[in-house]
């Protein structure tokens, strides 16, 4: 474990003050938080003086403690975004030794480092990787709580569980929670596993999810009467649901080349509109990673330890490009970094352990977050 942790750190972190800031999102969020140490408000968020909601402030508290620590600089400024890549290649890791052995846990970590998003986004300053990092340990934690027997071990995971959904949605809002529920909704109701309900500890759970999350919200709410309906309506429903955002096709001045026409943007549209699916290579959801896998080896016995029903739901899920073929693309708020949170649920290896032992390590930690597609 601290040998891979060296191995991962080193690779994130080499050269992360290498190259300046791009523009804009690495200069917002460099901004945001200078601001807030100057200031002394760590509760209102502000870009050039003016108040900034679109995202909560857990990024901005960490990107404030660095700059306070080892001032600003591009490379402290990177720090996090690469701590956070380290952490959920560490995950991966873990439960993937767990569930099977050290050395599908070691691949599974190797390939999700190796995603060629996955490495960008944990030398960029953005939310991204924070976000994808927090949701893949928690829907692990809750996998493996499932597989425990009541006790002090069960109440832990799923206890990490919550805290790692409201981490998430201190990191970029309301996705941190929609995207596990969605998941674990979907387990519970295509499966009818209903009974789970009474052993995941959800008043407890719900309390620490609260304890956790709400207080920030509550302090804004206060401080600034304009927060409520800017950040939960026009930054949620309407982002996804309208046009506000523009983010339906490139936003660029005239002559750049994101603004050329996409034949295959095209394609899409009409044939979503027309209730067809749409495989236009141009916007693939998860272009990176191998496709469907439709079998998985033997199902595994019931008992305390069963994930029987988390591995057919990662078979039969539909594909993040299925997700959304209802809704109008032109309505759609989607960016590429959008889609690093389904990575570590990409990788779904054919062989069985019972069947050619040598291969065992093909079988990834996607397999067990396969179900994570779903949201996708």
């Amino acid at each position: 474990m601290l040998i891979l942790t060296l191995i991962l750190g080193l690779l994130f972190g080499w050269g992360l003050g290498q190259r300046a800031l791009w523009h804009p999102d690495e200069g917002r969020y460099v901004e945001i938080p200078r601001e807030m140490t100057v200031s002394g408000d760590y509760v209102t968020p502000r870009l050039n003086g003016v108040k900034y909601f679109e995202k909560p402030v857990l990024f901005y508290w960490l990107q404030a403690g660095a700059i306070k620590v080892f001032g600003i600089s591009e490379s402290a400024m990177r720090l996090w975004p690469a701590a956070f890549a380290l952490i959920g290649c560490l995950a991966v890791y873990v439960a993937g030794r767990k569930l099977y052995d050290r050395r599908t846990g070691l691949i599974a970590a190797a390939v999700l480092a190796t995603a060629p998003l996955h490495y960008f986004l944990g030398r960029a300053i953005t939310l991204d990787m924070a976000l994808s990092a927090l949701l893949t340990v928690a829907l692990l934690a809750f996998l493996l709580g499932t597989r425990e027997p009541p006790g002090r071990a069960r109440r832990h995971y799923f206890w990490t569980f919550y805290a790692c959904a409201a981490l998430a949605t201190l990191t970029k809002g309301l996705v941190g929670m929609v995207i596990p529920a969605m998941v674990i909704g979907a387990w519970i109701l295509i499966l009818n596993e209903w009974r789970l309900l009474k052993s995941i500890y959800l008043p407890s759970g719900l309390v620490l999810f609260l304890l956790v999350a709400a207080p920030w919200h509550i302090a804004a709410a206060r401080a600034n009467p304009e927060f409520a309906q800017f950040y939960f309506i026009h930054e949620h429903f309407q982002r996804y649901l309208t046009r506000v955002h523009d983010r339906y096709q490139p936003a660029c001045a005239d002559g750049d080349y994101r603004c050329k026409p996409n034949r295959h943007s095209t394609d899409r549209r009409r044939a979503a509109r027309g209730g067809q699916r749409a495989e236009a290579h141009g916007h693939r959801r998860l272009a990176l990673l191998p496709g469907r896998q439709r079998r998985l080896g033997p199902r595994p016995s019931r008992g305390a330890g069963d994930d029987r029903g988390i591995r057919r739901l990662s078979v039969t899920v539909l594909r993040p490009s299925r997700a959304r073929a209802g809704a109008d693309p032109e309505r759609i708020s989607r960016r590429r970094p959008h889609r690093l949170p389904a990575f570590p649920a990409e990788r779904h290896p054919r062989q069985s352990p019972a069947r050619r032992r040598g291969r065992r390590g093909r079988r990834g930690a996607g397999e067990v977050l396969g179900n994570a597609r779903f949201a996708f």
